[in-house]
C-alpha cells in the first residue's frame, strides 16, 4: 500500500486496525509498593522482601485459577469451565526499571489457552483476566504488605500519591525526598504531556484554522498521555550484578535522604498498623456493582483491600 502512495496513516490502519488481531498471551506485571523494596536493609531483608512477593504472585495466581479464569468454547463461546489443570505461564524477574533506580518486578506471561476435562485444547477468555486486573493488583499489594510487616515488625502509613485520589499504604520511616528521588517516571510523563496538551490546543490546518477543539477531552487526554509514556522511555541499561546495583541505590538513598537507608522497626506498631488479613475473603462476588478501588469492571468487588 505505500508502493501505491497511501498514507502511513492509512496503510497502518488498513493492516493491524482493519483486521482482528489473535491474542496469544497476556502480561501481568507484579510489583511491590515502593516503600517496601526501598526498606534497602541487609541481605537477609532483602530475601524476606523477594520471599513474600513470590509467596503473593502464588496466592494471586491461584486466586486467578480458582475464580476468575474460564476457558470458552461452542458457539460463540456460549459454554465456559474453569481450567482443571491451572494455567500455563512463565515467569521473568527484573530489579532495577530502565533509569537505574530499584524497582523490583516479575512479569508473569500468561497463555490465554487451557486444557479442558476432556483433553482439549480452548481459549481463556481474556475479558474476564481484564476486568479482575484491579482486584487482583490490590490483592497482591495487601499479601506483600502484610507479609513484610509481619517478618520484619514494620508499619504502614497512608500516602497521597494523586490529589484529590485515595491515599495508598507504603511503609513508614521510608523518607518521601527518597521516594521522590525514584519515582521521577511520573514527573517526566506529566511535563512531556503537558508540552503535547498545548500543542494539541493550538495546532492548525493549512487555512490556518484549529485542528481540533480547544479543550482537551479525556479521551485525547489518555491519548496523549500514552504518547508521553512512550517519548519519554528511556532505553534499557546494561545489566549489572545485583549486589553492585544494591550498593549503588543505597549510596543514593543516603545522599537524598541523609540518613541510613534501612527503614527502622517499630516493636508493637506493625501489629495494630497492619496485621495480616484473610485478603482472598475480602474479595466477594457481586454483579453490576462498583468496587472501592479505581475503574469498572464486573462482577468483582474489591472492599478496600491494599488501601487505607
Amino acid at each position: 500500500m505505500l508502493a501505491k502512495g497511501v498514507s502511513p496513516k492509512k496503510a497502518f490502519k488498513a493492516g493491524a486496525l482493519g483486521r482482528r488481531v489473535m491474542v496469544t498471551g497476556v502480561d501481568f506485571v507484579f510489583r511491590p509498593q515502593p516503600t517496601i523494596y526501598l526498606a534497602l536493609g541487609d541481605e537477609e531483608t532483602r530475601r524476606v522482601i523477594e520471599a513474600a512477593h513470590e509467596r503473593a504472585i502464588v496466592r494471586v495466581l491461584e486466586w486467578i485459577e480458582d475464580e476468575v479464569a474460564v476457558i470458552r468454547y461452542g458457539k460463540d463461546g456460549i459454554y465456559r469451565v474453569r481450567p482443571p489443570g491451572g494455567l500455563v505461564a512463565a515467569r521473568f524477574r527484573h530489579y532495577e526499571a530502565r533509569s537505574g533506580m530499584p524497582l523490583l518486578h516479575d512479569h508473569l506471561l500468561l497463555s490465554v489457552k487451557g486444557q479442558r476435562l476432556d483433553g482439549k485444547w480452548g481459549s481463556i477468555h481474556t475479558t474476564a483476566l481484564h476486568e479482575a486486573t484491579v482486584c487482583a493488583s490490590a490483592l497482591y499489594n495487601e499479601l506483600v504488605a502484610a507479609e513484610v510487616c509481619e517478618a520484619l515488625g514494620l508499619a504502614t502509613e497512608p500516602r497521597i500519591v494523586t490529589p484529590g485520589r485515595r491515599p495508598v499504604m507504603e511503609i513508614a520511616g521510608v523518607p518521601h525526598e527518597l521516594i521522590r528521588r525514584t519515582s521521577r517516571r511520573s514527573d517526566q510523563i506529566a511535563a512531556c504531556l503537558e508540552e503535547l496538551e498545548h500543542e494539541y490546543v493550538t495546532a492548525v490546518d493549512d487555512d490556518g484554522e484549529l485542528k481540533f477543539l480547544p479543550v482537551v477531552s479525556e479521551r485525547a487526554r489518555a491519548k496523549l498521555n500514552a504518547m508521553a509514556a512512550r517519548k519519554t522511555r528511556p532505553p534499557k541499561q546494561k545489566t549489572l550484578p545485583l549486589a553492585q546495583l544494591r550498593a549503588w541505590w543505597k549510596a543514593i538513598a543516603i545522599l537524598t535522604s541523609g540518613v541510613a537507608a534501612d527503614v527502622p522497626r517499630v516493636p508493637g506498631i506493625a501489629d495494630e498498623a497492619h496485621r495480616p488479613v484473610d485478603c482472598a475473603g475480602r474479595l466477594r462476588r457481586r454483579s453490576g456493582r462498583r468496587g472501592a478501588c479505581r475503574g469498572w469492571w464486573s462482577g468483582w468487588v474489591c472492599g478496600g483491600t491494599g488501601r487505607s
